[in-house]
C-alpha cells in the first residue's frame, strides 16, 4: 500500500511538470509571434509613410511641368506674333530701298543733263548709297532676328515636348506608388491585425501561466 501511493504521488509530480514545461514553450512561441509580427506592422507602417510622400512628390512635380508647358505655349504665340511684325517690317524696309533705288537711277541720269547739279547730285547719290547699305543692314538684321525667332519656337517645341515626357513619367510614377500605396496600406491593416490579436493571445496565455 505504501509503495502505490509512492507511486501515485510521483507521477502527480511528473504530470505538474510536464504540464508546466509545455505552458512555457506555447508563451516562447506566443511572445516570437508578438515580436514578428509587431515588426511587420511597423515595416509596413514605414513602407505605407513613404509611398504617400512619393505620391505626393510626384503630383507636385506633374502640376508644375503643366504650369510650365502652360507659360511655355503662351511664349511660342507671342513669338508669332513678333515674327509677323517683323516681316511687315522688312516689307517696308524692302519698299523703301527700292524707292533709294529708284531715285538713285533718276538722279544719275540728271548728271549728264544737268552739269550744274552735277556735284549735289553726286552728294545725293553717295547718300543713297549710304541709305541702301544702311537698309541691307537692317534687312539682314530683321532677318537674321526672324531666323532667331523661328530657332525659338523650334526649342520651345521640343522643349514642350520634354515637358509632356517629363509630366508622363511623374504621372506615371505617382499611379506605381498609388498602387503602392494601397498594397502597403492592405498589409498595415493585416499586419495590425494580426499584432493585435498576437498579443491578446499572448497576454491571455502569460495570464494564465502566472
Amino acid at each position: 500500500m505504501r509503495n502505490t501511493l509512492i507511486i501515485f504521488f510521483s507521477a502527480m509530480i511528473c504530470s505538474n511538470l510536464l504540464a508546466k514545461t509545455q505552458v512555457s514553450d506555447g508563451l516562447v512561441r506566443l511572445k516570437e509571434n508578438v515580436e514578428n509580427s509587431e515588426a511587420n506592422y511597423r515595416q509596413y507602417k514605414t513602407n505605407l509613410e513613404i509611398s504617400k510622400e512619393n505620391v505626393r512628390q510626384a503630383h507636385k512635380a506633374a502640376v508644375k511641368l503643366k504650369k510650365l508647358k502652360k507659360q511655355l505655349l503662351k511664349n511660342t504665340k507671342n513669338v508669332d506674333k513678333n515674327k509677323k511684325r517683323l516681316a511687315l517690317l522688312e516689307k517696308k524696309l524692302q519698299k523703301y530701298k527700292k524707292k533709294e533705288e529708284l531715285l538713285k537711277k533718276r538722279e544719275e541720269g540728271q548728271i549728264a543733263k544737268l552739269e550744274k547739279l552735277l556735284q549735289q547730285l553726286k552728294v545725293n547719290v553717295a547718300q543713297r548709297e549710304q541709305n541702301i547699305m544702311e537698309y541691307n543692314k537692317k534687312i539682314e538684321e530683321v532677318k537674321n532676328e526672324r531666323e532667331n525667332w523661328s530657332l525659338q519656337v523650334q526649342k520651345m517645341a521640343e522643349l514642350v515636348k520634354k515637358i509632356d515626357q517629363k509630366r508622363k513619367e511623374a504621372l506615371k510614377e505617382k499611379s506605381v506608388w498609388l498602387g503602392k500605396q494601397k498594397d502597403y496600406q492592405k498589409e498595415t491593416k493585416k499586419w495590425e491585425r494580426q499584432h493585435k490579436m498576437a498579443e491578446s493571445t499572448y497576454k491571455k496565455y502569460k495570464n494564465l501561466a502566472d
